[in-house]
């Protein structure tokens, strides 16, 4: 998964300080990941504060639960947001295409989600998940590819 963008582990602002929470800002948790390819909304939200002490994730990063009884799920922001440590993100290189990432992590979810420690509570920690080997092509053929991928997903969206 290195190879293809940058790993970022979510953080979560200290809910002791109200003043972090209740803003504007998407805050994405493993609740907001409900068989939706993007999040736009969120049922928690940050102030610019609270937001400040995350870690921001552009538009266009991919989502995927690492830990709980939602390990595996993926979804795609389109705009920037911050996630909570439950969260494993991927910001794809720029010789990565967004949706072609977003398609490939859907794609390995449940293979991923067999690596996850079994234990209580299933995890899978950011080295794991880092070291996972996705194969692509190059950046013009994963354009075409997620394009595909998209459209397929708005399809279906529409018959629903």
């Amino acid at each position: 998964m290195e190879d293809i963008g940058e790993i970022i582990t979510g953080t979560t602002p200290p809910t002791k300080d109200k003043d972090n929470y209740g803003g504007t800002r998407l805050f994405v948790s493993p609740a907001d990941i409900q068989g939706n390819r993007y999040v736009t909304t969120t049922n928690t939200t940050l102030t610019d504060k609270g937001y400040s002490l995350g870690r921001e994730l552009r538009g266009g990063t991919s989502l995927f639960v690492s830990i709980g009884s939602t390990i595996g799920k993926v979804a795609q922001i389109k705009d920037s947001a911050t996630s909570n440590q439950q969260i494993n993100a991927v910001v794809p290189y720029t010789e990565m295409d967004d949706d072609f990432v977003f398609s490939m992590l859907e794609n390995a979810s449940d293979k991923i989600k067999k690596l996850s420690a079994q234990q209580a509570v299933p995890i899978i920690n950011k080295t794991t998940f880092g070291d996972i080997e996705i194969n692509h092509p190059k950046k013009d053929e994963q354009t075409k590819i997620g394009l595909l991928f998209s459209d397929l997903d708005n399809l279906i969206t529409l018959h629903r």
